[in-house]
């Protein structure tokens, strides 16, 4: 099982990225009915953003700061939890 864990994890990410809007506008997903991709890709909300203050020059309001903020702290506090847990 763990031999094959690299190689599972390189396959994952590597469509993890495809279905990722990095080098394609969204509107793509949204026009063939894959929105459901957008909504469930947790990296979807910090690519949103960083467009948002790169691209169109606007300062991302509450709401988008607290789509990253929230789910960034969560997890911090899962992994300290089981950092401390396993030390």
């Amino acid at each position: 099982f763990f031999i094959f864990t690299g190689h599972l994890y390189s396959i994952v990410t590597l469509v993890w990225m495809y279905l990722t809007p990095l080098f394609y506008p969204t509107e793509l997903l949204r026009e063939n009915g894959l929105s459901i991709l957008l909504e469930v890709n947790p990296l979807y909300q910090y690519i949103s953003y960083f467009r948002m203050l790169v691209l169109e020059g606007q300062v991302p309001g509450l709401y988008e700061n607290m789509l990253c903020i929230v789910p960034s702290v969560l997890m911090l506090g899962v992994g300290m939890f089981a950092f401390y847990k396993k030390q």
